[in-house]
């Protein structure tokens, strides 16, 4: 289960989280508002072996209405090995990484998904402005 806290109560209409495996497959189930808090949302997700997850998340102030959007990553390694860890002896890297040891193709995800979401929250955010300027 992913479960995020956020700073205001949110809106279950207009929020969700979506986790994506390493392989960009979707792994979450629909996420719910959490009852009992209102700030929390919790995604069920079902791993599939991969070590490393995206999440994706969009919510609505359930005070004020207003759109917000986010994206986290996070490692899972129940076996204690990993190909992603660091190896002791002296390599060649299989894959391609920049300056922090990111994947190349995951920054690059994570980079094509935040441009998606920052999207969405500035369609959201617009049609908002207009629905406001008609309404006086």
């Amino acid at each position: 289960v992913v479960t995020i806290h956020f700073a205001e109560a949110v809106d279950p209409a207009g929020s969700a989280i979506t986790v994506y495996d390493a392989k960009g497959q979707v792994v979450s189930q629909t996420a719910q508002v959490d009852a009992n808090d209102l700030k929390t949302m919790h995604a069920p997700m079902t791993g599939d072996n991969a070590e490393v997850y995206l999440v994706v998340w969009h919510t609505v102030s359930a005070t004020d209405g207003d759109p917000d959007v986010g994206a986290f990553s996070f490692f899972v390694n129940a076996s204690g090995s990993s190909e992603l860890a660091p190896k002791a002896t002296a390599t060649t890297p299989t894959t391609t990484t920049n300056a922090s040891g990111t994947p190349a193709w995951l920054a690059a995800l994570i980079g094509l998904l935040g441009l998606l979401v920052g999207a969405v929250g500035g369609v959201a955010w617009a049609r908002s402005r207009v629905s406001a300027s008609g309404a006086r």
